[in-house]
């Protein structure tokens, strides 16, 4: 059941997942926890982050799409069917 479904304006049920998906994040590996701070709070580019850190754009990559799909089983249960891959190729 969603917050919004008992009656809570959508403003706070936003800040309540905003809150949840942050509490997750925090959770994650420090490694995983880095690159989803330097995409999302930093806006940037792997190879940006690579350039930071010292680490490899490949790695880089391993790292925030692990980070994203435990944070989709922690947040949503895995229940979001899988995106359709791109066939290796970016």
């Amino acid at each position: 059941m969603c917050i919004r479904d008992r009656g809570v304006p959508e403003g706070i049920e936003r800040m309540h997942q905003r809150r949840l998906l942050w509490q997750a994040v925090d959770a994650l590996p420090q490694d995983q926890k880095a690159v989803v701070a330097f995409k999302h709070l930093d806006d940037m580019s792997f190879a940006e982050i690579a350039n930071a850190t010292g680490v490899s754009i490949n790695t880089l990559k391993a790292r925030y799409y692990k980070a994203r799909r435990t944070l989709r089983v922690r947040l949503d249960g895995g229940n979001r069917p899988p995106r359709p891959s791109s066939g290796g190729t970016q």
